[in-house]
């Protein structure tokens, strides 16, 4: 019975994903749908198309802030690597640094 469901659960899922993509991919699919569900077809592309810009506005704020801490990572980081030398040193690199 696990499997039985698990596979309904995955048809549902991928029925639900090729749904939302026709709906998004057609702006016309209100008008070709019989008049009763006009309405509920696009009030979903709204929320789809909101749903959208949510999840790409995220990604952008995640890209910036992941940048963001990968260059103060790299600052920190060529801070401490480029200190000066110790007292006594011979002022030269050491080897394979």
């Amino acid at each position: 019975m696990k499997l039985l469901g698990t596979i309904a659960l995955a048809l549902g899922v991928a029925g639900g994903y090729v749904g939302a993509r026709q709906i998004l991919a057609r702006e016309d699919l209100a008008e070709r749908v019989p008049e009763p569900v006009r309405p509920v077809v696009g009030a979903i592309r709204a929320r789809l198309l909101l749903a959208r810009q949510r999840a790409r506005t995220v990604i952008a704020e995640y890209q910036r802030e992941r940048a963001d801490a990968e260059a103060e990572l790299m600052r920190d980081y060529l801070a401490r690597v480029r200190r000066p030398p110790a007292a006594g040193a011979s002022g030269r690199p050491r080897p394979g640094a």
